[in-house]
């Protein structure tokens, strides 16, 4: 009667928890992958954005038209630029390597 009533209630209130718990950790590692990931294309995006500056910084460059610079270095590309000087890696025609 009553009892076994009581008793099933019980067990089932208990799967029921089990069940949530279940669930909870479930959602809780996937909001851990879903903040991973985030973190990762936060990252990506900080990059291409730095990259997307370089190159418009390059293109606007005052050396960009200059392929030979001082009868020696053969400018490669820009590697970034500060307030008052552009830095380039660049080819050294006379000692044959890049600076």
């Amino acid at each position: 009667g009553a009892a076994e009533d009581a008793a099933l209630l019980q067990a089932e209130f208990v799967l029921s928890e089990e069940v949530h718990k279940v669930r909870m950790a479930a959602v809780k590692r996937e909001e851990d992958a879903i903040s991973r990931e985030r973190e990762l294309l936060d990252r990506e995006k900080a990059a291409h954005i730095r990259e997307l500056k370089r190159a418009r910084d390059e293109e606007s460059s005052r050396f960009n038209q200059h392929p030979l610079l001082g009868g020696r270095y053969v400018l490669m590309n820009m590697l970034g630029r500060g307030g008052f000087s552009d830095v380039y890696k660049a080819y050294d025609t006379v000692d044959m390597r890049e600076v």
